[in-house]
């Protein structure tokens, strides 16, 4: 697979600000696990992060039966969470994983959603983020 080359990067980004009306603080590569309406995972995609509200894009090979996006103002975000550490000694051979937990409310309808992110941190520049909002 053919790396693009840095300007088209750039600009798909500058689009995808002009799109959703607001500056991206922060992409992490995740894997949607569960918590969204019917959708059910593992759907890998970005997570990108504004001041306004997270969004997850999936990659855009998934088929249609996959198709997700969403969009959660910060505002209905009531907390994010992580599990605690896996005993460092097994973490030597198991793989690592850093899942989080969002936990939401629009309306009436509660949401706890599982994202994994790829590296602990990704998780962290998320949490930090969302604890300065």
């Amino acid at each position: 697979m053919e790396r693009l080359p840095e300007k088209d990067i750039e600009q798909y980004w500058k689009k995808k600000e002009e799109d959703i009306g607001d500056k991206i603080r922060g992409r992490i590569l995740a894997e949607f696990i569960s918590g969204y309406q019917n959708f059910s995972g593992p759907i890998l995609g970005i997570l990108f992060y504004t001041k306004s509200f997270p969004l997850l894009k999936p990659g855009e090979s998934l088929g249609r039966d996959k198709l997700l996006n969403f969009c959660i103002p910060w505002s209905n975000v009531k907390k994010i969470d992580f599990p605690p550490r896996k005993k460092p000694f097994l973490g030597f051979f198991l793989a690592q994983e850093y899942p989080i937990f969002i936990d939401c409310q629009n309306n009436e309808n509660r949401m706890n959603l599982v994202i994994k992110m790829q590296s602990r941190e990704d998780r962290d520049k998320l949490i930090e983020f969302y604890k300065k909002m």
